[in-house]
């Protein structure tokens, strides 16, 4: 026996086992971001949800009241737009297959600017003649 020789034959072993691991590790790390990508849109359509169910009880509830919510922003956002007239609001999130839109309707006019970087937001939806939100960043990511 040569002076290394295990040494050589231990490394041509665990690089054999990283050939034929690897292919292994790529489809794991594939269904891994997945997962993410979806839990992230998951919290933030329930996160928009809380919003809109804000917007819809401060305009309930009239002049001068206030219900907070939470708006969790993800990655990548493209755009976000409030559209005062046809009483909506849209996020467009690019995600693997290409964009999302996440709309919500509402039953009365909106006003606020609405955050586009990634976070959590701490929100407050304002009761009067149209609802007003408004967004602190308390949690940026």
């Amino acid at each position: 026996m040569f002076k290394g020789q295990s040494s050589v034959e231990f490394l041509m072993v665990v690089a054999l086992g990283l050939v034929i691991i690897s292919p292994f590790i790529v489809t794991v790390q594939d269904s891994m971001i997945s997962v993410i990508l979806e839990s992230d849109a998951a919290e933030f359509e329930a996160s928009l949800d809380s919003m809109q169910g804000a917007v819809h009880k401060a305009d309930a509830l009239g002049d001068s009241s206030k219900v907070e919510f939470r708006l969790n922003v993800p990655r990548n956002v493209k755009d976000a737009s409030l559209y005062s007239e046809q009483k909506a609001i849209i996020y467009e999130v690019e995600g693997g297959g290409g964009s999302t839109n996440y709309t919500r309707f509402f039953d009365v006019n909106v006003s606020g600017d609405l955050p586009k970087e990634r976070g959590r937001y701490a929100g407050i939806a304002e009761g009067g003649e149209e609802v007003e939100i408004k967004f602190l960043n308390w949690d940026a990511e």
